[in-house]
């Protein structure tokens, strides 16, 4: 039992002389027992002091098992497996927040000199030391070539960066887009501005900004014109004709035209029943000539009555150009002359050197003898169903024209 104890007490004697000498190495390159020692952190790589047990007055007691407590009079035992961890220069607040500490800053940031941006959506470090898209144009891609005060890349910052023909505009999201007002669309099929494209027109106030030109008036699907397609600016519609003032609409070409209303007499020309002399007893007719029925253009033709008075007296069925609905009408033998002819010869039988010079010069007229006038234009007539009621001009002749 002695030899026993005086092996024991021999290996403790060595023991304890071996940790003397490596304390004593550890002293000589700098490292400290001070937990809050950075060099003893930094050179020692938190190197675990032997465990050791102080009374009050604030020493430090490592224990086992990794756990932390506070004893009376300030002790503090620190057991992270007998580590010790020291705060950063940040004082450890970044990892927390997923951010960085710059050092010489003393802060936590996205990026910095020594952090950069690791995000392609935001590869660029600001003066705040924020991770941005941007901080010049040239950190910006082509599509999005202007970087704005927030640090973003965008289409434009002003129309002057706006140069894609169709797309001269920059709009409040600054994006480059066809129009931001009505005025910036020209085409008169589509003068109305939304969501940055020209569109279609559906009121009169879409066609604002070509007063000017007189295209003022917004076409409806509902006008009933053969024109032009609906939803343009034109001068006007059947519906909208007060839009020409005194004069006719045009419901073909939907523009104004140079003839009163109410001014064309019977087998006149005319382009709307507004201009026949008698509207709307009158209206305006297309015509046709010959026994191929070839488009003769558009007449005034009253609506028939009781009866019908040579040498309108053909009955005639056919819509007008203004009314769609098919109505009967008092017309002219087509076949064989034409509403220009009959004018000719009822004018006070026009003066011709041969049928050319008569009608449409297509032999729907005739250059004759009218009573007892040669050089007359005059029609042709069978049994005198054409002619005039009353000489001259009432008498169908042998060579088959009303003389």
């Amino acid at each position: 039992m002695r030899e026993v104890r005086g092996r024991t007490q021999h290996w403790l004697t060595g023991k304890s002389q071996g940790l003397l000498t490596l304390a004593g190495l550890l002293s000589a390159i700098g490292c400290s027992r001070r937990a809050d020692d950075c060099n003893y952190n930094l050179t020692c790589g938190n190197f675990d002091p032997p465990d050791s047990s102080t009374s009050s007055g604030g020493q430090t007691s490592a224990a086992t098992g990794g756990r932390s407590s506070a004893a009376t009079g300030g002790q503090t035992s620190t057991a992270t497996g007998g580590q010790t961890s020291v705060p950063d220069a940040c004082g450890g607040l970044c990892e927390a927040q997923h951010l960085n500490c710059d050092k010489a800053l003393k802060q936590c940031v996205e990026c910095s000199d020594t952090f950069v941006c690791s995000t392609s959506a935001k590869p660029v470090c600001n003066a705040s030391n924020k991770c941005v898209q941007c901080r010049e144009n040239t950190d910006c891609p082509t599509a999005k070539p202007r970087c704005d005060t927030l640090e973003t890349c965008v289409q434009c910052l002003a129309n002057a960066d706006c140069t894609t023909a169709g797309k001269t505009r920059c709009d409040t999201l600054q994006t480059c887009v066809e129009c931001l007002t009505n005025a910036d669309c020209p085409d008169v099929s589509r003068s109305f501005c939304s969501d940055g494209t020209c569109k279609a027109c559906s009121t009169d106030e879409q066609c604002s900004q070509f007063t000017a030109t007189g295209t003022k008036v917004c076409k409806l699907a509902e006008s009933g014109d053969a024109g032009t397609a609906s939803g343009t600016c034109v001068q006007c519609t059947e519906a909208k004709a007060s839009a020409c003032g005194s004069n006719s609409c045009n419901p073909a070409t939907n523009k104004c035209t140079s003839t009163a209303v109410n001014s064309v007499l019977k087998c006149g020309a005319c382009v709307s029943d507004a201009e026949c002399s008698d509207n709307p007893l009158m209206r305006c007719v297309p015509m046709t000539f010959g026994t191929k029925a070839s488009p003769a253009g558009n007449y005034c033709l009253r609506l028939q009555s009781a009866t019908c008075t040579a040498p309108y007296s053909v009955p005639l069925s056919s819509s007008s150009v203004s009314n769609p609905s098919v109505a009967a009408f008092c017309g002219i033998n087509q076949q064989t002359t034409s509403c220009p002819a009959v004018t000719d010869f009822i004018a006070g039988a026009k003066n011709c050197l041969n049928n050319a010079d008569c009608g449409l010069g297509m032999g729907d007229g005739i250059c004759g003898i009218v009573g007892t006038l040669s050089g007359k234009c005059t029609i042709p007539c069978s049994l005198g169903v054409s002619c005039l009621n009353s000489a001259p001009g009432n008498n169908c002749s042998s060579a088959g024209y009303c003389q």
